[in-house]
């Protein structure tokens, strides 16, 4: 997606202590939203380090089934945190979708996952960030990834 010939990166944080099926996702998303910017983490405590600032990531994939704070836990520390991050839960265990309701969460995925799914889930995305002003600033254009709080590099606009 671009906007003005800046091209529109997407961040997005990968929660997820399968390596296989993180790169499964990155592939995924890649292949669905070529302007993904894929981040992992192996564990929910690692990511709520990293994500110390709200805006940081605009979509976060949580395992829900990992070691120290599950997926659930790290959602709900994350929402009260940035309330308008979209979440996406990826599990093999289907009974935890009643749990991650109270989180609000953008959609719940199951493994292994199924391409047409993902396609719906990558329209959806793209779909609510067209209409999301949060996300209207290339992040490309500024010295760092949030958009918000720094300057423009040189010979780059933001409108």
């Amino acid at each position: 997606m671009e906007k003005e010939g800046v091209w529109m990166a997407l961040p997005i944080a990968i929660v997820e202590d399968q390596t296989l099926d993180a790169q499964r996702l990155e592939e995924l998303l890649q292949q669905q939203l070529p302007e993904a910017e894929c981040t992992w983490f192996t564990c929910g405590d690692d990511f709520l380090r990293a994500a110390t600032e709200p805006g940081l990531y605009a979509v976060v994939f949580l395992d829900i089934c990992m070691a120290g704070t599950n997926g659930i836990e790290t959602a709900r520390r994350l929402r009260q945190a940035d309330p308008e991050v979209l979440i996406v839960f990826v599990t093999s265990s289907p009974e935890y979708v009643w749990d991650a309701f109270p989180v609000h969460p953008f959609d719940y995925l199951l493994k292994p996952y199924q391409e047409e799914k993902f396609e719906h889930l990558a329209a959806e995305l793209r779909r609510v960030r067209s209409r999301n002003l949060r996300f209207a600033l290339p992040a490309r254009a500024f010295s760092c990834r949030c958009a918000r709080c720094c300057m423009p590099l040189p010979g780059t606009t933001t409108s």
